[in-house]
């Protein structure tokens, strides 16, 4: 779901002419406003600037705009509260939704209309971008023209939730360093911050109760010279170095921080799995039946993703709502991610915990087993007054009650167990608040079928109507539905078939495990692989206008129906 850090930010760009009078010929403002209308002249910033706001909320945005010009520029224009005139003044206009704001400048003034303190600060943050570059500088550019062109902007959201995930379990991000990201956020308009602060590779906040999660779980030994995803699992006693964390003191800093910069801040706790980091400072929170050394990881080059908490441990709950306590009393946001992606149940199959577990809820099988663990602390989050979020994964069983899930598609094999009161990320983000969102795409899935460069096995798979993956890798084939489609991808030449599940388990023999497909693409196959037609990476990134991480067995877990129908197209018109 997420080797690496993801980005969730929507961003749209805006190059329009001006009047040749304004001597300024084009200007960007990221994300584009609603509407821009060019004016005559410019206004220009200097000591003797002043802003006129209504009250102390409205003047704390205004300060916080005038240290800008403090460092860049040598002077910082004065706010004044209550006063009627200024060069810049704030009116409250309670015609304007949250987060809208109406910006008229000219030569002699600027009034900014908005209805909330982030209707002004976002306003704000247009004319930040409207100055010149040296407005974000730490010291003084004496040659620099504070002037902005004259214009009037009226500007509303299109999307309520604008994010940004930063994982910073990973790859560890100084609380400076967050700080400047969260400024940048602002000045976009981004409004929520997805903070990834636990994983297999480090646990970065520091949680009382639990010292040894940072003692212990904020360290992990180095591996100079090799790719993240090239690092193998340290070895017990191997000497570990210092990765980060941040105080619960440097958390509060952050989120007054960005919430001065009108950016949530949504804390993510990974559980079940990604835990190692967890479960090195606290071992006997593993099933019993796991028999290696359990450490940080220091990349993906290992084999310990199936090391996970115990379910049959009621000892894990325990740790887990300790940790959410403290959570809690950080982040005031109204959600808590909870993760539940990637959970591989090998020692669950395996655990007379999580076995006895099973028998006493009376749970089918490991899927459901996660199902009554997610649900088990969504409830304990949501009795705490906050949300819970998820990943994608939480759809392959029983779903939380009034979770928020994340996912880019959605399968309409799944539709039938997600109820009403679950909101999926897509509606969220869109705020579809009254329409029950329509399950018509099904996924799509490119799967490398042949890490090893093996002919044969390419030819077997579609001669045998199949998608088949061996040994480790046998654990892919789970992310398939039926419905889905599985678009088999040849290393080092791209997409040279297209068959869709038609099984709705998958088949398990020896070291094989696979599902059964109908072929559509090729329609006649004589075992030949290398003479199959491909839609090579350069050709799918175009056709669908993204990229891809190609190292990877699952090239991309989630493509819609129409996706998949253009790349059939395409891949169709090189078999005529």
């Amino acid at each position: 779901m997420k080797y690496t850090c993801l980005i969730l930010l929507w961003s749209l760009f805006a190059t329009m002419a001006l009047p040749a009078d304004n001597l300024i010929q084009s200007i960007s403002i990221v994300p584009c406003p609603e509407s821009i209308t060019p004016g005559t002249g410019y206004f220009t910033f200097s000591g003797k600037t002043d802003f006129t706001v209504e009250n102390e909320e409205q003047a704390e945005v205004a300060r916080c705009f005038s240290a800008l010009f403090t460092q860049a520029a040598g002077f910082t224009p004065s706010v004044k509260v209550g006063e009627k005139k200024g060069k810049i003044s704030f009116l409250t206009d309670d015609a304007l939704k949250s987060e809208a704001y109406h910006l008229e400048i000219t030569p002699r003034q600027i009034i900014v209309k908005a209805s909330d303190t982030k209707g002004f600060f976002y306003a704000l943050q247009t004319i930040r971008q409207l100055l010149p570059a040296s407005i974000e500088g730490t010291a003084v550019a004496e040659t620099a023209d504070w002037s902005v062109p004259a214009m009037t902007i009226k500007d509303e959201p299109r999307f309520g939730y604008r994010g940004l995930m930063v994982d910073v379990a990973r790859f560890f991000i100084p609380k400076e360093n967050l700080l400047r990201i969260i400024d940048c956020m602002g000045m976009l308009k981004i409004n929520t911050l997805h903070l990834h602060l636990v994983d297999d590779n480090g646990w970065r906040i520091e949680i009382k109760r639990y010292p040894l999660l940072t003692e212990i779980g904020s360290r992990r030994v180095d591996r100079p010279g090799k790719s993240f995803p090239e690092r193998r699992n340290p070895r017990q006693g191997e000497p570990t170095v210092e990765k980060g964390f941040y105080t619960q003191e440097d958390i509060r800093e952050i989120v007054a921080y960005a919430a001065r910069h009108q950016v949530e801040v949504i804390p993510e706790i990974e559980m079940p799995a990604h835990s190692n980091a967890a479960l090195a400072s606290y071992p006997l929170l593993a099933c019993p039946v796991v028999d290696k050394f359990i450490g940080v990881l220091p990349g993906l080059g290992g084999n310990h993703a199936d090391v996970i908490f115990c379910a049959g441990n009621d000892s894990v709950f325990t740790f887990l709502q300790g940790v959410i306590d403290e959570v809690v009393e950080l982040f005031p946001s109204r959600y808590i991610h909870l993760g539940g992606d990637e959970a591989r149940k090998t020692h669950w199959k395996e655990c007379p915990l999580c076995q006895e577990r099973m028998r006493q809820e009376g749970l089918e099988d490991e899927e459901a087993l996660q199902g009554y663990f997610m649900a088990r602390m969504s409830k304990y989050v949501q009795s705490k007054g906050k949300e819970a979020m998820g990943w994608d994964e939480l759809t392959n069983t029983r779903i939380p009650d009034g979770a928020i899930i994340y996912e880019f598609a959605i399968n309409p094999d799944k539709s039938h167990i997600i109820p009403e009161n679950v909101l999926y990320w897509v509606k969220f983000l869109t705020e579809i608040e009254n329409n029950r969102l329509k399950f018509s795409a099904c996924k799509g899935i490119m799967f490398d079928t042949n890490i090893s460069y093996s002919d044969t096995n390419e030819s077997e798979m579609i001669l045998g109507n199949k998608i088949a993956a061996y040994g480790d890798a046998k654990r892919y084939i789970d992310s398939f539905r039926k419905g889905d489609y599985a678009l088999f991808y040849s290393k080092g030449r791209g997409i040279i078939a297209v068959g869709q599940i038609v099984t709705d388990t998958p088949t398990e023999v020896a070291d094989e495990k696979y599902h059964s497909v109908r072929m559509i693409v090729p329609e006649k196959f004589n075992g030949d692989v290398k003479a199959l037609p491909a839609l090579s990476p350069n050709e799918i990134k175009t056709i669908l206008k993204r990229n891809f991480y190609w190292a990877s067995t699952i090239k991309t877990p989630f493509l819609t129906g129409a996706q998949v129908e253009m790349l059939i197209r395409e891949l169709q018109k090189k078999h005529v």
